[in-house]
């Protein structure tokens, strides 16, 4: 299937409310603009919901990756696609996003050396154990 763009909020709204029966096209895996996902989160759009798209745009996920809530942190800090954000999640103050970044399958070896010095316990083991599975190709 060829990549297909979101361009309006109306759209996504659209193919987001088929069933999955009904449309070739999963929502979860379309491209959508930055302009749209802001739309949509403007009027009340769940995050948790929109954080489903495996397309989302790096300046969408900036914008959750600081929401108050922690479990938005926790699932930006899964993206695959989420990056240089990991950087600033890894230093956040809930141990459940830390830790979401040590076991991010695109985590830099260089960021989980520096988790081995993270004030938990948890999380130290945790990027303890990721850096070896880097190191034996696990």
């Amino acid at each position: 299937m060829q990549d297909f763009s979101i361009k309006t909020a109306a759209d996504f709204l659209e193919i987001y409310r088929r069933k999955a029966s009904e449309s070739a096209i999963d929502w979860r895996s379309v491209s959508i603009t930055t302009d749209v996902c802001l739309a949509l989160l403007k009027d009340g759009f769940s995050p948790e919901t929109l954080l489903l798209n495996k397309k989302l745009p790096l300046d969408v996920l900036k914008v959750l990756s600081t929401n108050s809530d922690p479990r938005i942190r926790c699932m930006v800090a899964d993206k695959r696609s989420a990056g240089a954000l990991l950087q600033p999640l890894a230093s956040d103050p809930e141990i459940a996003v830390r830790l979401r970044v040590a076991w991010n399958a695109k985590v830099p070896p260089g960021l989980l050396e520096a988790m081995l010095n993270d004030p938990a316990a948890d999380v130290r083991e945790t990027a303890r154990l990721r850096l070896s599975q880097l190191k034996s190709g696990a």
